[in-house]
């Protein structure tokens, strides 16, 4: 019984610290992204590589499509192997038919 209460107490701190951290990923990943606004599309290819895919938006805007995945860690425990789910990130770009970034939005679990 004790040793459940700590293996449960040591999962909750865990769970909170994965919690945390994805918050604070996620406000840099979007803080990253705000300072991009207002440049050229082409100046973000340079530095990040060529979109996934593009397509164009209700409002005629172009969208483009960046997308980076990597496998997770392998867990090991208790005579068992299981892999994780992948990290990965998607990172949608909107730009005016001048090329100017001008909306972004993102999703993903390993976004930097």
């Amino acid at each position: 019984m004790k040793k459940s209460f700590y293996l449960y107490t040591i999962l909750t701190i865990l769970l909170i610290s994965v919690c945390t951290v994805q918050t604070a990923q996620s406000e840099s990943y979007s803080d990253k992204l705000q300072t991009w606004m207002g440049h050229d599309i082409d100046e973000w290819v340079d530095k990040n590589g060529y979109p996934k895919k593009s397509f164009v938006a209700p409002n005629g805007n172009k969208v483009y499509v960046f997308h980076r995945e990597r496998p997770g860690p392998i867990f090991y425990g208790h005579g068992s192997i299981r892999p994780m789910p992948n990290y990965h990130c998607t990172t949608y770009l909107e730009v005016d038919n001048r090329g100017i970034i001008v909306r972004y939005r993102w999703e993903g679990n390993n976004c930097e």
